[in-house]
């Protein structure tokens, strides 16, 4: 998801139903209730069916990213998306051995 440079709203609200696996696309939900189409690169989708398949907890909720924790059943909030991408981001870096966060990506 860092690749393509989301808003964290657009992770937030990505959707079961906004991934298309076929065709390697992702529907978000952009501002001004816009729909863009974007591709979804392959190292992306992999880990996003990684998590559906191993790390997402059993629920109801039709959002991709959902709670961990209590309250369960919930969407991930704004807060958990940009939390979330901080640890991704450090944790890239500290594999390339960088020392700080360098990543870019836009939480806004």
């Amino acid at each position: 998801m860092l690749d393509l440079g989301l808003r964290r709203t657009e992770v937030a609200h990505l959707c079961l139903g906004d991934i298309d696996w076929r065709a390697g696309t992702l529907n978000l939900h952009s501002k001004g209730g816009r729909i863009d189409i974007v591709p979804l690169p392959q190292q992306a989708g992999e880990a996003i069916a990684r998590y559906l398949r191993d790390g997402r907890p059993q629920t109801t909720r039709r959002e991709v990213f959902v709670r961990h924790r209590p309250p369960l059943n919930t969407e991930a909030n704004l807060d958990i998306v940009r939390n979330a991408v901080r640890y991704v981001a450090d944790f890239s870096n500290a594999c390339a051995g960088r020392t700080s966060s360098g990543t870019r990506w836009h939480v806004g």
